[in-house]
Order: structure tokens, then C-alpha cells, then sequence
């Protein structure tokens, strides 16, 4: 028996309540509603269909803020770390003593055997980068490659002793760290030729100077010589790879 849309009976009709008398409904809930909608159905039925799309978007949205704040977080703290470096290069050039060629200095420390601190009458001391050379290092205990680079330090006191050092600068006259870098003199001795003579530096021919040809004169001596790290076949192949990485990045 088909129901009577003035009697509110039957299987097409439902009460909807205070504010209509009647919704009409239908198997399909894609067809359109029949009658007097209650107060916010179609809101509601709305809204349930978009929801899903609305969260995802606030999800999204969150998400991309998130990751452009770490990204200006990440750059607020490189230039800050960049700032300190900088900040600490300048502090430490201005508190140095200002070198200039002729100069005489008095060592003060070896830092190893490429790297010195002199100071200057009347001023602060100046960390100075020997021109040219490089030394093993020498921080790495009974290494054998350290026992080379004390060896080092110890021959650069001896050629130095107590005299004076006189300075020549380079141009530029110091490095991305602030160093100073020269070639220092005691009395007519080249005190970086010397040690590359022992054998007990390397000619460091990234960037071309002047002595260059001199000073590769003097290692190909050294070596043919066993003199110094070139007597230990095990350090003169690392040494010999290192030449040779440096001719690279210098062609």
C-alpha cells in the first residue's frame, strides 16, 4: 500500500521534525531530496562529503609550513655559524701583529713543521704559513707518518735556533684562516728550502710562487738522496701520492 504524503505514512515519507513536516527518500542517495529538508540536512550531508578533502588540506598546508620553517631555521643558523667564523678570523687578525716584508721576528712556537708563531717587537705574536711547503703531520701519535712530521718540527728549531727570522711575504699576504703566509729567512738561510733539502718537507705546488722551480730542484735531490721521509718507502709512497694529488688540483 503506497503511503499518503498528507498522512506522513508510509515506506516514502520520515518525520523530519519541528521545522518541516516531511523528507521524501528514495533508495538512490544521489537523487534529489523530495519535500522540505530539515533545518541543516543538506549542510550537514555537504559537509560530509568534503570533509575528507578539507582535513587532508589543513594536513597539507601544515605540513608545507613546517618544512619551510626548518628551512629558514636551517639558514638563520648556517649565517649564524658563517657570522661567528667570520667575526672570529677578523678578532684574531686585529689582535695579531701586522707582518711586513723585511721584517724581523723572533720564534715564538712551532705549531708543526710548516707553521709557526713569531712575534714582533713592540707588537702582538703572528701566526705565519711557511711559502710553499708541506710537512706530514704530526698529531697522530707512533703513526709512522707522524714520527715524519715531529721530525720535521724538531729539524725547523735546529735551522732556526735563537737567531732572528727575517719575513717575505706572499701576495696575498695570508690565507683563508688568517695566517700569514711568508717565507722566512735565518741570516741567508730559506728556512722552507731547508727542510724540503733534508727531506723532511714537501713542495706544496697548488699555488705556483716563485722559488717553486728551486724548491722542486731541491726535493728531487732529497729523494734520489733517501734523505729524510724519502729513506722509508712507506712514507715516500704516501708522500709521492700526495705530490701528485697536488699537481692535479694545481693543473
Amino acid at each position: 500500500m503506497q503511503g499518503d504524503a498528507t498522512s506522513g505514512s508510509g515506506p516514502g515519507f520520515v518525520p523530519a521534525g519541528d521545522d518541516c513536516s516531511f523528507i521524501q527518500y528514495n533508495d538512490d542517495p544521489d537523487n534529489a531530496l523530495h519535500g522540505l529538508a530539515p533545518s541543516g540536512y543538506s549542510r550537514a550531508r555537504a559537509f560530509s562529503r568534503t570533509q575528507p578533502k578539507h582535513f587532508a588540506s589543513i594536513i597539507m598546508d601544515r605540513i608545507t609550513l613546517s618544512f619551510w620553517s626548518l628551512v629558514l631555521g636551517l639558514c638563520c643558523a648556517t649565517a649564524f655559524f658563517v657570522s661567528g667564523i667570520v667575526g672570529q678570523q677578523a678578532t684574531q687578525q686585529q689582535r695579531e701583529a701586522k707582518l711586513e716584508s723585511g721584517d724581523l721576528v723572533q720564534l715564538v712556537k712551532v705549531v708543526d713543521g710548516d707553521t709557526v708563531v713569531v712575534s714582533k717587537e713592540g707588537q702582538n705574536t703572528a701566526t705565519v704559513r711557511l711559502l710553499g711547503i708541506k710537512t706530514l703531520e704530526s698529531k697522530h701519535g707512533k703513526d709512522e707518518v707522524a714520527v715524519y712530521g715531529r721530525a720535521a718540527e724538531e729539524a725547523l728549531k735546529r735551522l732556526v735556533g735563537d737567531r732572528p727570522l727575517r719575513v717575505l711575504l706572499n701576495t696575498p699576504p695570508r690565507d683563508r684562516f688568517g695566517r700569514t703566509i711568508a717565507t722566512l729567512y735565518a741570516g741567508e738561510q730559506d728556512i722552507g728550502m731547508g727542510l724540503i733539502s733534508q727531506g723532511h718537507a714537501l713542495v706544496y705546488s697548488v699555488y705556483p710562487f716563485a722559488s717553486m722551480p728551486v724548491y722542486l730542484q731541491a726535493q728531487v735531490t732529497a729523494r734520489a738522496k733517501n734523505l729524510g721521509l724519502w729513506g722509508d718507502p712507506e712514507v715516500s709512497a704516501k708522500a709521492e701520492a700526495m705530490i701528485n694529488e697536488w699537481a692535479r688540483q694545481g693543473s
